[in-house]
């Protein structure tokens, strides 16, 4: 079959947020399981998420890590988030402005101008470890990453809340996190290349999206963040995470992605008809199968029985 090129979308259309926000991409384990999101990283539906798994392959799935949200910071005392997050009356924060370029090939990369840095952050699902892995380079110097997981723990279909019932800690061991945030819902695993971890326990509220507002359907949600990732990243030396339901053996993940892996070709095409099709139609989930000074950049079974969750009310199950 003839594969398509790489779609390269460039800085000044991932500037305009409400252009890159209906640009979306998705990555797909082969089980019923996926990553999925936005060009200029906000989440903008409630079946996006960076690790959705599929309890009961391929149906029954589960949001487990809704996203990341990343903060650098450089020697000599700047910061810049990479996140984009809807809010009521608000973006915050505006990474997508740090934005150089988005292109999927056949997987999403982003690449970021943060000061006299450039950072490139590629995610990938690695089908035979089974994990979401998220690389990251930097070139221009060094920068510390910050990494905060946000989880929601619950059925795609449904949206959850502060609540008492979620685990209040992970368990953290030398290259390992683990998190099982509710009873009955599958762990969510980091392994990594090196970094501390530090609890926080921290609700963010009242996230948005802005998809489902569109279809007349309940549109809030609020997300959980069971601590803070830091590592120092060297130049052109890759940082890596993988995100999945058990711990991989992360030392060869560089190597997970080759361009002759299995289905490769496939998932390049997807990718191009994915992004097509969700920049055209809005109504995307109906019946598919599917602490420092932070600057811009210009320098300166189911989900838990609990009243926390809410359902959707088209119900029945997406395949």
């Amino acid at each position: 079959m003839s594969v398509p090129g790489p779609i390269v979308v460039p800085g000044e259309r991932l500037h305009d947020f409400e252009t890159g926000s209906r640009l979306e991409w998705i990555e797909t384990d082969g089980r019923g399981g996926y990553a999925s999101g936005t060009a200029v990283g906000a989440n903008t539906r409630r079946y996006h998420g960076v690790l959705v798994v599929a309890r009961r392959p391929p149906t029954d799935r589960v949001i487990l890590l809704s996203r990341l949200e990343e903060a650098v910071h450089l020697p000599d005392g700047r910061s810049f988030e990479l996140g984009a997050n809807v809010y009521p009356d608000a973006v915050h924060p505006r990474g997508y402005r740090c934005l150089e370029s988005f292109r999927l090939d056949p997987w999403p990369i982003w690449r970021y101008r943060l000061g006299g840095v450039e950072l490139t952050k590629a995610l990938f699902l690695a089908r035979r470890p089974g994990a979401v892995v998220v690389m990251y380079r930097v070139s221009g110097g060094p920068a510390v990453l910050e990494v905060r997981p946000l989880v929601a723990g619950r059925d795609f279909h449904s949206l959850i809340f502060e609540n008492d019932g979620v685990a209040a800690r992970a368990e953290a061991a030398p290259g390992c996190i683990a998190y099982r945030p509710y009873p009955g819902i599958p762990p969510l695993v980091i392994s990594h290349t090196g970094g501390e971890w530090r609890d926080t326990g921290f609700w963010y509220r009242q996230t948005v999206y802005p998809r489902e507002t569109e279809r007349g359907l309940d549109d809030r949600e609020d997300l959980y963040n069971p601590g803070i990732l830091t590592a120092r990243l060297e130049p052109d030396r890759p940082w890596i995470l993988a995100c999945g339901t058990s711990p991989v053996a992360i030392g060869g993940a560089a190597g997970w992605p080759p361009r002759s892996e299995p289905g490769s070709a496939e998932r390049r095409s997807e990718a191009v008809l994915w992004a097509s099709a969700t920049h055209a139609s809005p109504s995307w989930g109906r019946g598919s199968r599917w602490p420092r000074r932070t600057s811009s950049c210009r320098g300166t079974g189911n989900a838990p029985s609990s009243p926390a969750t809410r359902g959707s009310p088209t119900g029945g199950e997406m395949r």
